[in-house]
């Protein structure tokens, strides 16, 4: 029974995929105190798999406290914008998602991003910092429904934290565009984000589509 406790633990910690840290306390059987085992397992060297396996159990004198199974992804370099890419592209395909797909939501996303700009003082567009994750303007008619697409890119962006909201949002409607059968776009990185909303521009510069 107290194996078979163990093993269910393992194997639901595996399918969770958890990256969290696992914390674990000695246990107390009977009248002596348990002690805590930690073993950490790596993949083969001859392997260039960068993945790490950690199995961690705390082992109680006449019983076993707890034990479970955690494999954690390898983070990827900041600057590995190819990996970005393929988070992105990844996304694209969704059956519950209205016709199947985000990509033109996302390239809806990108072109209203970008479509503040006014060559007449320079403001918005590109440099406006991704100013449409706060209001009035993630609030405006013309950006309604474009908060399911930002929300969409959260996971990307949880995963990838080095990379701006303004370049993740650019990058997806390129993605997009090049994933549905258009042209190659042309793009590169250096777009920095705003930390509010102080500086957004008037409510004007934009189609209600």
């Amino acid at each position: 029974m107290v194996f078979a406790r163990v093993g269910a633990r393992a194997l639901s910690g595996f399918v969770r995929t958890s990256t969290r840290t696992i914390r674990q306390a000695p246990s107390v059987v009977g009248s002596q105190s348990s002690r805590l085992v930690h073993s950490v397992a790596r993949p083969s060297q001859a392997s260039n798999d960068s993945r790490l396996w950690k199995l961690a159990g705390a082992l109680a004198l006449g019983g076993v406290a707890s034990a479970s199974l955690v494999y954690a992804e390898p983070a990827a370099k900041p600057g590995d914008y190819a990996a970005v890419r393929k988070a992105i592209a990844d996304i694209l395909d969704d059956d519950k998602w209205e016709d199947g797909s985000w990509g033109p939501v996302l390239v809806r996303l990108g072109w209203h991003a970008a479509g503040t700009y006014d060559k007449k003082d320079g403001s918005g567009g590109p440099g406006s910092g991704a100013s449409m994750r706060f209001e009035p303007e993630s609030k405006w008619g013309a950006n309604a429904g474009l908060e399911h697409a930002r929300a969409k890119l959260e996971a990307i962006r949880k995963k990838f934290p080095w990379i701006s909201y303004a370049d993740l949002w650019s990058l997806a409607a390129a993605v997009a565009v090049e994933e549905m059968g258009g042209p190659k776009i042309p793009w590169a990185p250096g777009r920095s984000d705003v930390p509010d909303g102080k500086k957004i521009v008037p409510d004007e510069r934009l189609p209600d589509a």
